[in-house]
């Protein structure tokens, strides 16, 4: 037999076991990055929320992380001190958890605001919550020049 041939063979084990951990790495790499689309309709983000701890396998899988969902709200322009209200169509059941309500809102050509909005002077705060069905902004004085607002809902489903 001819050693070349033997020590090619080697050659190309050892180059298999490389390319198949930069494969793995290259896995890994895109299973952790976030999402960039934002959607009216759900989707996944790509981020995930650690096990939870009470459920240790389902269909005798172990069960490791979650995959949390996000779904866009668009919400018009917020209230001269009220509340805007829009239907989300969520599913919502005992089954569904949200993780994140946020938003922002929009005066256009001077500055946009990221939802809920903190201030020091309370009638300057900006609320954001959902229940089952609508996504709620609630504001205390006139922000009527905020002609654009989006809610953002981000879910784990269990």
């Amino acid at each position: 037999m001819d050693n070349n041939l033997i020590i090619n063979k080697m050659s190309i084990e050892e180059d298999k076991d490389v390319l198949f951990n930069k494969i793995n790495e290259l896995i890994d790499i895109v299973n952790l990055k976030t999402n960039g689309i934002y959607s009216t309709l759900e989707f996944d983000t790509g981020k995930v929320l650690f096990a939870d701890p009470s459920v240790s396998s389902v269909n005798d899988k172990p069960v490791l992380t979650r995959n949390i969902f996000c779904k866009c709200v668009n919400i018009g322009g917020l209230k001269n001190a009220g509340t805007s209200q829009e239907p989300h169509g969520i599913d919502v059941n005992a089954n569904l958890i949200f993780i994140d309500v946020y938003g922002c809102a929009t005066n256009p050509g001077v500055m946009g605001i990221k939802l809920p909005y903190a201030s020091a002077t309370l009638i300057n705060n900006v609320e954001i919550w959902a229940d089952a069905t609508d996504v709620y902004v609630k504001t205390a004085k006139n922000m009527l020049a905020y002609t654009t607002c989006y809610a953002f809902l981000e879910y784990i489903k269990i």
